[in-house]
């Protein structure tokens, strides 16, 4: 009798062990799973953005319409433009400058080809179709004239590093009595073949801030 409890006692201990040592395996093999995530990207060694893959934001962005109808309207002048499905109307203070693309002044009639330029981060008026607020209208000419309507720093260049400004007594000077760093419409003709090119504009009118 002595004998057979032993020999019972001796295989429940063993049975105990084995259970133990199959689920302390299970247990490893769970905890292993558990602990096999895939980590974070590492910022720190992540390549830093490129020029080309940062877009910039420009001062100003621009909308082209031919004008389909004129109207005086609360002391403003609406333009309606259709262009396809795309419907959209141009709203006027008495004061937006309004030139052709060699920076003369002009007289809008129906039928011309203008392009608007708004504060890109101006407000607009939630209304269809949708009106956009220029700060500055130039109607393009058959002559196709050469400006560039942007925000330059304190060294004339713009907001695109595409141009840079050389100023002299020849240049005609609208809106401000010097040329330093703001928002202009620049007409010009040759220039460097250079990044930024440079020239020395014909005619420089300051662009006033719609966004006050």
């Amino acid at each position: 009798m002595r004998k057979t409890f032993t020999v019972t006692a001796l295989t429940a201990t063993f049975l105990l062990a084995a259970c133990g040592t199959e689920d302390d395996t299970t247990n490893e093999e769970i905890l292993t799973e558990e602990l096999q995530v895939t980590p974070a990207a590492d910022e720190t060694n992540a390549a830093p953005q490129t020029d080309t893959e940062v877009e910039q934001m420009t001062t100003f962005t621009p909308k082209q319409g031919t004008i389909q109808s004129i109207e005086q309207l609360d002391g403003a002048t609406q333009l309606s433009f259709k262009e396809g499905d795309d419907e959209f109307t141009f709203w006027l203070a008495d004061d937006t400058p309004i030139v052709d693309d060699f920076g003369n002044t002009v007289t809008l009639t129906q039928g011309m080809t203008v392009n608007g330029y708004m504060y890109t981060n101006g407000a607009m008026v939630m209304i269809y179709p949708p009106r956009y607020t220029p700060a500055i209208v130039v109607a393009t000419t058959a002559d196709k004239g050469f400006y560039d309507v942007a925000a330059y720093d304190e060294t004339l260049t713009n907001d695109t590093n595409t141009l840079k400004l050389n100023i002299d007594e020849r240049v005609v000077i609208e809106g401000v009595e010097e040329v330093v760093a703001g928002n202009y419409a620049v007409f010009y003709g040759p220039a460097t073949r250079s990044i930024p090119a440079q020239t020395t504009p014909t005619k420089v009118i300051a662009i006033p801030d719609m966004r006050q």
